[in-house]
C-alpha cells in the first residue's frame, strides 16, 4: 500500500469527522491537498476512520462511516445528532451510546422496531421520562430492562410489580429505587 503510515494523522482535530450537518466538518476539505488525505485521517477524539476521501466533496458520510461513529461511545454528541436519520443499523447502535443527545433519544425511544427501543432501554443516560413511556412498551424484555434501569422512577417501579411477566415484576422488585414499604406490600400479597 502505498501512502503515508496511519499513526502519523492520529493527532488531527475532530473536526475531520464526517457529518453533513456539521459547520466544522465543512471545512475539512478546503484545499486540494486535504481532500486527498480526508480518508486517511482518523478523528483524535473517538477513533473512527472517516474514509473513503468523496465523502467531503458529496457531504454525505457513508454507511460505513455512520456505523463507525454510532458505536464509538467517545464520539461528539454533535455527530451523534447528525447521523441519527441514517439507517435502521445505525439508529439501533445510536440507541445504545451515551452520547446520544437526549432529544435523539426520545424520537428513538418512540421506534416502531423493537432492538432500537432495546437499546434505548438498556442507555444508562436515558431520561425518566423516556423511561416511564418504555415501561408501557408490548415487549416484556423491554419493560425488563426498564425495571433494572437506575433512573427508574418509583411510580414506574410500582406499576412494573404488577405486570403479567414474572421476569418484570423480579426485575422491578430488586430494583433500589423501590420504596421498602412497597416492597414488602407485594411480598406479603404474592
Amino acid at each position: 500500500m502505498a501512502g503515508p503510515g496511519i499513526n502519523q494523522y492520529r493527532s488531527q482535530p475532530a473536526h475531520h469527522l464526517p457529518s453533513a450537518a456539521s459547520p466544522l466538518l465543512s471545512q475539512a476539505a478546503e484545499t486540494a491537498s486535504e481532500r486527498k488525505s480526508c480518508g486517511q485521517i482518523w478523528g483524535s477524539q473517538c477513533r473512527v476512520w472517516i474514509g473513503p476521501p468523496d465523502w467531503a466533496h458529496t457531504g454525505h458520510p457513508s454507511y460505513n462511516m455512520m456505523m463507525r461513529a454510532a458505536t464509538r461511545w467517545k464520539t461528539p454528541p454533535e455527530i451523534l445528532g447528525s447521523i441519527a436519520s441514517g439507517r435502521l443499523n445505525v439508529r439501533r447502535e445510536l440507541a445504545a451510546n451515551p452520547n446520544t443527545p437526549p432529544a435523539v433519544i426520545e424520537r428513538l425511544s418512540q421506534s416502531s422496531d423493537g432492538v432500537t427501543r432495546h437499546n434505548v432501554a438498556c442507555n444508562y443516560t436515558c431520561s425518566p421520562d423516556v423511561l416511564e413511556r418504555l415501561s408501557q412498551d408490548d415487549n416484556f424484555e423491554v419493560r425488563g430492562i426498564v425495571a433494572h434501569h437506575p433512573h427508574c422512577s418509583p411510580a414506574v417501579l410500582e406499576r412494573l410489580l404488577r405486570d403479567p411477566m414474572p421476569s418484570v415484576q423480579k426485575a422491578a422488585s430488586s430494583n433500589p429505587n423501590l420504596p421498602r414499604s412497597v416492597l414488602a406490600m407485594w411480598q406479603l400479597a404474592g
